[in-house]
């Protein structure tokens, strides 16, 4: 017979040994000579459980790379991680230290099923991140700051093009008569929009009337409006020529 299992058989002769071997399983009892008490016995058990659980960490960290776009999430999938390590530990120190029935039936395998759960989390936790949505990365200010220029400098010449061709309809009889009529259709829309009782009283509301108050102080609205007319006025005059 093998001497580590001539070790199990004959510490299982003792009560407390078998509580041991329920606690921290047969591999403990089999292979640890010098342990001897279940001090002894869950430092041994420990190591392994925490070289396991900083396996399991490194696969973690991998799949939460910068380079999967799931960075965002390691410090959720190892936070459950280390909430699993610590119930686990807390739980073979106390609740494991039960004594066992006198009767010596339903017994609770602490290690195996302990064990078992483990093994089961191992290996849903990867699988899960695997699954979890990729988090898009915002670069750099300057990355956005190159085309905010780019556009900045194509709407530079439009609104200069824009002001010289107002001024080109105004030249054009037949432009000018379709520039009239499309202002006069709007104004008419923005009269009747304005005419309603329902639309003054929500503007009033949310302090941007615009009603007429018979000689009183003009708007909110028609006050904003107006004075972003006069300092867009310097920007859009029509040049004066022949």
């Amino acid at each position: 017979m093998p001497p580590d299992l001539e070790l199990l058989l004959s510490r299982l002769k003792t009560d407390e040994s078998r509580g041991w071997f329920v606690r921290f399983g047969q591999r403990a009892l089999q292979t640890c000579a010098p342990c001897t008490s279940a001090a002894d016995y869950a430092l041994f058990v420990f190591a392994g459980i925490l070289l396991a659980y900083v396996r399991t960490a490194a696969v973690l960290l991998l799949l939460t790379s910068s380079q999967n776009r799931r960075d965002r999430w390691r410090v959720y999938v190892l936070g459950v991680l280390i909430c699993a390590a610590l119930a686990e530990c807390y739980v073979l120190a106390s609740f494991s230290a039960a004594p066992l029935p006198k009767d010596g039936t339903r017994v609770f395998m602490w290690h195996d099923n302990i064990q078992f759960t483990r093994q089961v989390l191992f290996l849903l936790l990867p699988i899960l991140t695997q699954f979890l949505p990729e988090v898009q990365h915002q670069g750099p200010p300057s990355m956005s700051l190159a085309p905010a220029l780019a556009h900045l400098e194509r709407s530079i010449p439009r609104a200069h093009l824009l002001k010289y061709t107002r001024a080109a309809v105004m030249r054009n009889p037949e432009l000018r008569e379709r520039a009239v009529r499309w202002w006069a259709r709007k104004k008419r829309e923005g009269d009747a929009g304005r005419a309603g009782e329902a639309v003054q009283r929500a503007a009033l509301k949310m302090g941007l009337g615009f009603a007429d108050a018979g000689g009183a102080e003009e708007g909110k609205l028609r006050m904003s409006a107006r004075l972003a007319i006069e300092s867009l006025k310097g920007l859009f005059v029509t040049p004066v020529g022949p």
